[in-house]
């Protein structure tokens, strides 16, 4: 897992392939389809007090907080029992730990979830809070 500032997404280019090209589309409000191996979705909802962990398969999460903030729990794959098989339409596998961390992802911010980053999205952090976000899916 990674979090940082949009503003330092250069760093991260390297790591992958298609980063480059998600980061631009996200700074630029591009955000065409690749193919399967890169696409995006915008996420509009109201945080929550509850949610399920979750991880992925076959592609890398890059999740960027547009409006809004929110918590989220973390925890590493191999920490957690399944709850839900993986389900390989959705690729999506739901989980539960009991050794959860929780960061926040503010306006600005983004986090990049790998398949061994089970991560738990939409939780409020101190509030019930509006937000949007986009999550680019690069498949690995």
């Amino acid at each position: 897992m990674i979090k940082d500032k949009l503003k330092n997404a250069h760093l991260y280019y390297n790591l992958h392939p298609k980063f480059k090209e998600a980061f631009e589309k996200i700074t630029h409000n591009t955000l065409e389809k690749d193919g399967d191996k890169l696409y995006f979705n915008v996420d509009r909802y109201i945080t929550k007090k509850e949610s399920r962990l979750e991880a992925h398969r076959k592609y890398i999460d890059i999740q960027c907080m547009i409006k809004g903030e929110e918590k989220i729990g973390l925890s590493d794959t191999e920490d957690c029992a399944t709850v839900e098989e993986y389900n390989r339409q959705r690729d999506v596998e739901f989980l539960k730990s009991d050794n959860v961390n929780y960061m926040t992802l503010k306006e600005g911010e983004f986090m990049i979830f790998f398949p061994h980053d089970a991560h738990m999205p939409c939780l409020s952090n101190t509030k019930d809070m509006a937000i949007e976000k986009i999550v680019a899916k690069i498949a690995l």
